[in-house]
């Protein structure tokens, strides 16, 4: 479970793009979320039960059919598209996260700075582990820490795994490892516009 509550989203890093801009308060209904991402084994078992066979062209660990390559079945699903994505999460009764949704539970809400009560510049984590600096065994992403940018492990590793990068709320990998799907995208005339904002969401069809 995610509480609900309200959340400073949107980022001033100097990596931000425009889309990050501005930071904001966005209030949101509590929800959960599942704690770690699809395995390629559960998206496959998907497939071969719904008779489908997946069109995405970057498909990883697995055939279109839903065999999965050994040794890949902890591996999270890669490839899949937003459909099948959004199929998957409500043949199990659920639905993919809204972008705000999915960044409250990598950042956290406004608990976490020095006022409880009140979004304060605490709030604003860069991280989901917080403000520290990205490690390999906080996230598998491409590291500069040692002069030219290197891969921390040239793969995806398991789901489940990276104990020092859970998230606020327990939730693991909402920083490196793959890209998550969410419910929308982001629009210039929806994004930071008329706060205060309660349980926003951009158009359908994005990630």
């Amino acid at each position: 479970p995610v509480p609900g509550g309200p959340f400073l989203m949107g980022s001033q890093s100097d990596h931000a793009g425009r889309d990050e801009h501005p930071v904001h308060v966005v209030t949101l209904t509590g929800y959960c979320l599942d704690e770690q991402e699809v395995t390629a084994a559960a998206f496959a078992r998907w497939l071969r039960s719904s008779g489908r066979t997946a069109v995405g062209e970057d498909l990883r660990s697995m055939s279109a059919d839903g065999v999965v390559e050994p040794g890949r079945e902890k591996h999270p699903a890669e490839g899949v598209t937003h459909q099948e994505a959004q199929d998957f999460c409500l043949a199990a009764g659920k639905t993919l996260p809204t972008e705000a949704q999915w960044e409250k539970a990598a950042r956290g809400g406004c608990e976490l700075g020095d006022d409880p009560h009140a979004c304060d510049p605490g709030d604003l984590r860069p991280y989901p582990w917080g403000s520290g600096v990205p490690s390999c065994d906080r996230a598998n992403h491409q590291t500069t820490a040692e002069g030219f940018p290197r891969l921390c492990v040239s793969d995806t590793v398991e789901v489940g795994t990276g104990d020092r990068g859970v998230g606020p709320y327990g939730h693991r990998h909402l920083s490196g490892n793959v890209w998550e799907v969410v419910a929308d995208f982001w629009h210039p005339g929806i994004y930071g516009q008329g706060e205060p904002r309660v349980d926003p969401a951009g158009p359908g069809g994005g990630e």
